[in-house]
């Protein structure tokens, strides 16, 4: 009954969350709509001139440059007589975005948090079950496969088991990685005026190591949290609570390498993600521009399969070279008996016990969480900023 309880309360979530990302669009989308509609039906039949301005009003509003629709009608406004086209130029101002008092690093960061709690509910399983193959590997069910594991999850603690530390993980990483996405376009955005357009890719990743740096450290207590109850260490989130803070000490959330196995996967992972994904948006948008269908629907949007396709691709190879750090990192938090006092203890450990082969437990779950994560994230947090106004057009990103 309580993992019934718990499982409409993530479905609740997630349904929430698409209902919030749903209005937001249509809040966005319909202030413009919604103008162009009464410009167009001003008329000044006794004025050609000033009609075929208005005109030329409501067909730049239509492809989307409001900002010199508003610019062009204020000009016309300032000349005499002119109350008709006040009107429209008043009716073509653009609309102010949601949030519009907020400045832009702080928009990164929402659309970073709503979007990420949106895709650890979604696909929480998939981690759930990477985290039990790389730590069970003296059990002998690391050799087993997804769905053997998933079935072994399911027969010891219910359909709940595989959500374990939904709430932890929701509610922990969204601020992690609002920080590290308000950082990182903070960093990105003061460092790429600095260099020439062809290195592009030293700003991204000078402000991806920084900015992951920094969400670490936010990072770590959710991931020894999340982690502990993933793998039925701890029933409950108070119980791993208490005895992280009562028998080990607060130090233990961060010491014995578990902050250094952080930003050891973090950093690297982060750098790879975000410059394969910055080349890849890039090049498939030139590439999408090519095409006939794209010249027509310029300025209109549509770039989600770019955004999705890109983070999905960057995301899977990030993840293939990065699932030796993750099982270090796996080890080093989810012990409950100070199995290995540091990174170097881990990886001798590790290599001693279960050789090559044990730096890549988990990697197939693994890749199914972060290559549909990393598409649904990007997808959702490019066009979140662009609901939110911090970026003006689809194009800008």
């Amino acid at each position: 009954m309580n993992g019934v309880f718990h499982l409409s309360l993530l479905w609740r979530s997630l349904f929430w969350s698409c209902v919030l990302l749903v209005a937001l669009q249509w809040q966005h989308e319909l202030g413009p709509r919604r103008s162009a509609g009464l410009a167009a039906a001003v008329s000044l039949p006794k004025r050609p001139s000033l009609s075929a301005s208005t005109g030329l009003l409501v067909a730049q509003n239509r492809l989307g440059d409001r900002r010199k629709t508003h610019e062009k009608a204020t000009l016309l406004a300032a000349s005499p007589g002119n109350s008709t086209v006040a009107t429209a130029a008043a009716l073509a101002a653009p609309k102010r975005p949601p949030l519009s008092w907020l400045p832009k690093g702080a928009k990164n960061a929402l659309a970073s948090y709503l979007a990420t709690l949106f895709v650890k509910i979604a696909i929480q399983p998939f981690d759930t079950i990477k985290t039990v193959q790389q730590m069970d590997a003296r059990a002998g069910s690391a050799h087993l496969s997804v769905l053997l594991t998933a079935a072994s999850i399911l027969k010891l603690r219910g359909v709940s088991g595989l959500w374990a530390g939904t709430w932890v993980s929701a509610f922990g990483a969204a601020p992690s990685v609002g920080v590290y996405f308000g950082v990182f376009s903070a960093i990105k955005a003061r460092l790429a005026p600095l260099l020439p357009v062809s290195r592009r890719t030293v700003a991204v990743a000078l402000a991806a190591a920084v900015g992951n740096s920094v969400a670490a450290v936010f990072r770590v207590p959710y991931e020894v949290f999340k982690q502990r109850l993933q793998t039925g260490a701890h029933r409950t989130f108070v119980e791993t609570l208490r005895f992280t803070l009562v028998e080990e000490g607060v130090w233990a959330l961060f010491g014995g390498g578990r902050l250094a196995s952080q930003i050891l996967r973090d950093v690297p992972y982060a750098v790879l993600t975000a410059v394969l994904y910055d080349i890849l948006q890039r090049s498939l948008q030139q590439l999408r521009r090519r095409t006939p269908s794209a010249m027509a629907t310029q300025g209109k949007g549509g770039n989600e399969w770019v955004d999705a396709a890109s983070g999905a691709i960057a995301g899977g190879v990030s993840t293939l070279l990065t699932t030796p750090l993750d099982v270090v990192k796996t080890r080093l938090m989810a012990s409950t008996h100070s199995e290995f006092a540091s990174v170097g203890a881990a990886v001798a450990g590790i290599w001693r016990q279960e050789g090559a082969a044990g730096f890549f437990r988990g990697g197939a779950s693994r890749l199914l969480h972060k290559v549909p994560g990393n598409a649904l994230f990007f997808a959702a947090y490019e066009l979140l900023r662009f609901v939110l106004g911090a970026v003006d057009t689809r194009s800008e990103q």
